[in-house]
């Protein structure tokens, strides 16, 4: 069974100034999910306040557990 692939567009706050982190969308065009991250990264920077990441990750499915070895 094929899944379609989903791109989460994440803005990731400062752990050390305590800015907050948000989902900003979840989209099914790269593109998409990139221009919302290129568009809040821009608003951030004219109102800066403390270190912000943006990010798009990539979503294999749902209900699908991304596993991660420590």
């Amino acid at each position: 069974m094929k899944t379609q692939k989903l791109y989460v567009a994440l803005d990731v706050g400062c752990i050390d100034c305590g800015e907050s982190s948000s989902v900003l969308g979840v989209f099914t065009d790269l593109d998409k999910a990139e221009q919302v991250c290129d568009d809040h990264e821009d608003r951030q920077k004219e109102n800066w306040h403390g270190e912000h990441s943006f990010e798009v990750h990539v979503v294999e499915g749902v209900d699908i557990e991304n596993r991660v070895e420590y």
